[in-house]
């Protein structure tokens, strides 16, 4: 399961390098990437420039207060699993990047094993990218693309 999760933070959880389907095609303007701006419920629309399939739930909810996370996902089993525990979202001193760190709430709150870009945040969608230590970009990362919702579909969660 902490395989799974790893890939989905993306949750983790924002597109390939060459920035198919990224929001700036949409006009949208950007976020300051802080905890406030990416506080609320995200669905996994996209992996690696492609769509997610409708059977595969993933949803991240992130908190401001408190900085913690709820993440709701069946990627590894036919049951969705909730999976909870804190995050961190900091600006790297040496690149500039916005990172977005975590930890899980069991398992003596084990690190994520990856830590992820924001690399583009709008008002309806977050990509984030798989964050390489002392990277100065991120070309060629794994990434996730997310859609913000107004809540967890009826069944999910609460």
């Amino acid at each position: 399961m902490k395989k799974w999760f790893k890939i989905v933070v993306a949750a983790t959880l924002a597109l390939a390098a060459w920035g198919c389907g990224e929001p700036e095609e949409t006009g949208e303007p950007q976020l300051p990437i802080t905890s406030a701006n990416i506080a609320g419920v995200w669905q996994l629309t996209e992996w690696q420039g492609e769509a997610v399939s409708e059977d595969m739930v993933v949803y991240i909810e992130f908190v401001n207060v408190g900085r913690t996370y709820t993440l709701y996902q069946n990627v590894d089993s036919s049951v969705i699993d909730v999976i909870t525990g804190d995050y961190n979202l900091y600006t790297s001193p040496s690149s500039g990047l916005s990172i977005l760190s975590g930890k899980y709430d069991y398992s003596d709150s084990t690190e994520w094993s990856n830590r992820y870009v924001v690399s583009s945040l709008t008002a309806t969608t977050m990509v984030l990218k798989v964050y390489t230590e002392g990277a100065t970009s991120t070309a060629g990362a794994e990434s996730f693309v997310y859609t913000k919702r107004d809540s967890l579909p009826e069944g999910i969660g609460k």
